[in-house]
């Protein structure tokens, strides 16, 4: 959060950055920000971005795409966490 006299910028925190990356999924750069932002929010499985997902947005929202770009990006996480010198970003 930026502050100052005359103005307030906030910023929407990673859990809901990834939310509305995966309803997004417009094409291969939200799916590479979904990827940093699934490690950095310490996710492992595909389940836990469908529960952020069905948390944030109504189910009736949801669609069969949003669970396979949850799918993807799980596994495209653990392939970059797995990787020597992947430059993950480590939850601390």
């Amino acid at each position: 959060m930026f502050e100052s006299e005359w103005l307030l910028v906030q910023v929407a925190s990673p859990k809901y950055l990834l939310a509305m990356k995966l309803r997004a999924s417009r094409d291969e750069r939200d799916l590479d920000d979904a990827v940093l932002l699934f490690n950095k929010v310490g996710f492992t499985t595909a389940q836990e971005c469908i529960d952020l997902l069905t948390a944030t947005y109504t189910t009736g929202q949801l669609l069969p795409r949003h669970r396979y770009m949850c799918e993807e990006v799980a596994v495209r996480a653990q392939s970059r966490r797995d990787a020597p010198n992947s430059g993950a970003v480590k939850n601390t």
